[in-house]
């Protein structure tokens, strides 16, 4: 099945980004550890799926198990609201890969895809992995890469959004430089110092087709959960 081409508005990035969206994108969040890159995807993928009858699937390769959703809903990312109701699913890869260690990224995309293809009824609209760049995500060391930039284009033709999270360090380099290409929207988290304080911040590396914003602007957890706050 392959998602109608229409356009779309995502509430949290509209400080960032000024026009609709053009659906089946490749989302790519990059940024240091704690940056808020979990955050700001599940709350990307809260707000697509939010006015919908449709689903996402948010691969969790952090090792956390069953408290990453307690983590989310503690960051105040409304999983559990009424409106999203049981449609924002959550699935340890960690405890996958630890089932299936020979199985590579790639073919557990594909597999969640196609079994969610019978059990979600083909209403699967997002797909994210979370970081891609864990120990717990295994990719072939010969030809790994180039499979899975394959498959990531596949699932983008099929699906409304599909979203990568990778932490940018040294290891991850040439992970994130070949994801950087591919993907149509790239976001980069980091910290900025503000009044003797070191706060997260994003920043809009890419997002084609759409206007929006090149300054960075300061990622802000209130009460109501977490906004992009006006550029610095």
């Amino acid at each position: 099945m392959r998602t109608v081409e229409r356009g779309f508005s995502i509430s949290v990035l509209s400080p960032i980004i000024y026009d609709k969206i053009k659906t089946n994108i490749i989302l790519l969040i990059t940024g240091p550890p704690g940056s808020f890159k979990t955050v700001l995807m599940a709350n990307i993928v809260a707000d697509i799926i939010k006015y919908s009858d449709l689903y996402a699937i948010y691969l969790d390769a952090s090792g956390m198990g069953r408290r990453f959703e307690d983590y989310l809903a503690f960051m105040k990312v409304p999983i559990r609201s009424p409106l999203i109701g049981g449609r924002f699913i959550t699935m340890d890869l960690a405890k996958m890969f630890k089932e299936s260690p020979e199985r590579d990224i790639s073919e557990v995309l594909y597999s969640v895809r196609e079994t969610s293809s019978e059990v979600l009824e083909n209403k699967l609209a997002i797909l994210v992995v979370d970081p891609l760049d864990s120990p717990f995500v295994r990719l072939r060391p010969d030809y790994g890469l180039p499979v899975l930039v394959n498959s990531l284009i596949d699932l983008k033709s099929e699906l409304k959004v599909v979203g990568i999270v990778v932490n940018a360090n040294a290891r991850s380099k040439e992970l994130i430089e070949t994801l950087s290409v591919i993907s149509d929207a790239w976001l980069v988290t980091g910290f900025i110092s503000l009044k003797e304080k070191r706060i997260p911040a994003v920043k809009v590396k890419k997002f084609r087709g759409v206007r929006h914003s090149y300054d960075t602007h300061p990622i802000i957890l209130a009460e109501k959960g977490l906004r992009i706050g006006n550029p610095l």
